[in-house]
């Protein structure tokens, strides 16, 4: 992971189609737990919708994809939306060729309302993130239920055995 005493620029990119949104509040939670002194730079895509349906052309997603380029540490976050990551996170990653991102260190980070779609991250998410190049050094993290509600310190234990 990020080397916690140097300063690092995070990114946190959500696809939540909601704001505020819990998705984006646990992914700053990560944000803040693995790099605490780190500049974060938060990436809503629910605020830029209409031009990721022209995501190949749009000037201002092309902007954005190179914000997630500049960052030391890239905190990739989805709701389950029927089983996998949302689709306005779909729309903006596939603007990403095979290796765009090579080595960037990642996070894939999937809230949910039951524990029963846990797998989706590492199985849905995990894979594109590794497909356009991220370096993912850690599993996953999937927040529901209870786990969501106490993100907080379902993340401080995540940390504690993967962060750092």
């Amino acid at each position: 992971m990020v080397d916690r005493e140097v300063d690092v620029k995070v990114c946190v990119l959500t696809g939540a189609y909601a704001r505020p949104s819990r998705t984006h509040e646990a992914a700053l939670l990560v944000a803040r737990a693995v790099a605490p002194e780190g500049q974060i730079d938060e990436i809503v895509l629910s605020d830029h919708a209409a031009g990721l349906l022209d995501t190949f052309a749009d000037p201002h997603v092309a902007a954005l994809r190179e914000r997630v380029r500049a960052a030391d540490l890239l905190i990739v976050g989805s709701p389950t939306m029927k089983a996998s990551y949302s689709g306005l996170l779909k729309l903006f990653l596939d603007g990403f060729g095979a290796g765009g991102l090579d080595g960037l260190e990642a996070i894939a980070l999937m809230t949910g309302a039951a524990l029963e779609h846990a797998l989706a991250v590492e199985y849905q998410l995990r894979p594109v993130l590794s497909e356009i190049g991220c370096r993912l050094p850690a599993p996953g993290l999937y927040l529901a239920g209870e786990r969501l509600e106490r993100a907080d310190e379902t993340i401080a234990a995540w940390v504690a055995a993967w962060g750092g």
